[in-house]
């Protein structure tokens, strides 16, 4: 169903009203790696999506990290991503509460998204938003994370409430 477009004598129905409203997503527990496995890990921000559909999301993170630092990517079927990261950069020279370089990216759907860590006692956040185009089928979605490169401190994605994702159909 497209996004609702609203006419004269239409008659509304709860599907269509229901189209519009934002959806939430919350990783509930932290989430723990260590030493850069070269695996993915899947957290607990997974969906369904209505396909052939265009969405807008808003995923806010909540990380712990070493020197190791924190990356996340997007394991999908059936789903085009047009992403925008920012997140803090590795080098913690300046101090974590004094400001620093961040990255600023647009990835490719496949693409890491990378993070700096300054010791896995200090909570720290990324942000990713953009718009979700969906195919046919069942299209799902589902946030993974790994420790950037290995280190023996724990590189720890935050739950209870601190990582959550919201969407919104837009079309």
């Amino acid at each position: 169903m497209p996004f609702p477009q609203w006419y004269a004598g239409q008659v509304i129905t709860a599907e269509r009203l229901n189209a519009r409203n934002m959806g939430l997503v919350e990783q509930l527990n932290d989430q723990e790696v260590t030493d850069n496995d070269s695996s993915w890990e899947l957290s607990e921000i997974e969906l369904e999506l209505e396909p052939n559909a265009v969405y807008f999301y808003w995923l806010g993170v909540s990380y712990s990290a070493g020197d190791g630092g924190f990356a996340w990517s997007w394991s999908s079927t059936g789903v085009t991503l047009a992403s925008f990261t920012i997140a803090y950069n590795r080098d913690t020279a300046s101090g974590i509460n004094n400001g620093g370089p961040v990255i600023l990216r647009r990835p490719a759907n496949t693409t890491p998204r990378v993070a700096g860590g300054s010791g896995s006692s200090n909570f720290n956040s990324a942000a990713d938003r953009g718009t979700i185009t969906t195919s046919g089928g069942t299209p799902t979605l589902a946030l993974q994370f790994w420790q950037d490169s290995a280190d023996s401190s724990p590189t720890i994605l935050r739950g209870g409430n601190q990582t959550r994702l919201v969407y919104q159909r837009i079309g």
